[in-house]
């Protein structure tokens, strides 16, 4: 339940209300534009950048267990 609270009210809240002020403040061009650029951005970032951050979390994870991380070469002990 304040998990539907806090999602569906607060969360209005904080961004409910600038989005109505960027929009009363900005031509339609300049809001196109700039929500084009965020939306582009975002996926970007969001796609390019969380494989490699996870990749990098769980090898971390891995050596800190101390278990066997393949790193893509061969070792001295396969010949």
């Amino acid at each position: 339940m304040a998990l539907v609270v806090t999602l569906g009210v607060v969360h209005a809240w904080f961004h409910g209300g600038p989005g109505t002020l960027f929009a009363a403040h900005f031509d339609t061009p300049v809001q196109y534009t700039g929500m084009s650029f965020v939306y582009q951005m975002s996926g970007i970032f969001a796609s390019g950048i969380t494989p490699l951050i996870m990749t990098v979390l769980l090898v971390l994870d891995l050596r800190k267990r101390d278990l066997h991380v393949p790193t893509g070469h061969a070792r001295s002990g396969w010949q």
